[in-house]
């Protein structure tokens, strides 16, 4: 919100319970210059280890929240249950094993449609138009498919490297992951005691900010830590 509110757009702040978590959607409800009363309203759906923030990080001329904004549109940015902006809970503590037993599954059948429909009345529109990234896309094609009364709901959806399957896959750790026990994967988790993917600790933060720093002789162990999850490709280092 404040990096948002340091280049002149006006931000809101809003949230929508789910299953129990509380869900935090960032709003740009119109843009620097653009006064039309009529701004059909988008939601922006990030991907996996991101949040709102990555769609406003690159400023006015060259994020896509602002892009649509100054264009005439009513901009919601959701933060998907357990990143940055979305880690509260009725109940649940991020600290406990069990606030993180979901999956995009719970994600696409309640969390997105628990969104939609709280734009949707805030707005006053019986239709948005839905722009998701990578996991942002698998949470709609999960709500689509368990929850179809829900395409009446939706304008347009565009879909940004959209993902449903491991097709092609070249990360050696799901490979891997094939042939291992599903409980040794999980007593494993319970032994260091995390259940959330990647967290950010005291440790592990100004640990990775030193090693893989530009100048940091180790930075190619951190490319290769990530070629393991993601998978390498020589195109994207050419």
């Amino acid at each position: 919100p404040d990096l948002i509110e340091k280049y002149g757009y006006p931000v809101e702040i809003h949230t929508v319970e789910s299953d129990g978590y509380i869900l935090t959607l960032h709003r740009i409800p119109k843009g620097r210059k653009e006064h039309k009363q009529e701004r059909p309203p988008v939601i922006i759906h990030h991907a996996l280890l991101c949040s709102s923030f990555d769609w406003v990080v690159l400023g006015p001329d060259k994020s896509l929240a602002f892009i649509l904004a100054d264009q005439g549109y009513d901009v919601w940015l959701a933060n998907s249950r357990g990143n940055t902006y979305s880690r509260k809970h009725v109940s649940l503590d991020p600290s406990d094993s069990a606030f993180w037993k979901f999956s995009w599954h719970e994600m696409g059948k309640r969390d997105v449609p628990a969104e939609i429909d709280y734009i949707l009345a805030i707005t006053g529109y019986k239709k948005l138009f839905y722009i998701g990234h990578s996991m942002g896309t698998t949470m709609f094609f999960v709500m689509m498919s368990e929850r179809p009364e829900y395409n009446s709901k939706i304008q347009v959806m565009i879909g940004l490297a959209p993902a449903v399957k491991f097709a092609r896959n070249k990360s050696r750790i799901s490979y891997m992951m094939e042939y291992v026990a599903e409980s040794i994967v999980e007593g494993l988790l319970n032994l260091i005691g995390y259940q959330e993917f990647l967290p950010q600790t005291s440790m592990l933060n100004p640990l990775s900010r030193i090693m893989c720093r530009e100048t940091a002789f180790t930075q190619r162990f951190c490319i290769s830590f990530m070629e393991l999850i993601t998978g390498h490709s020589t195109q994207l280092f050419k």
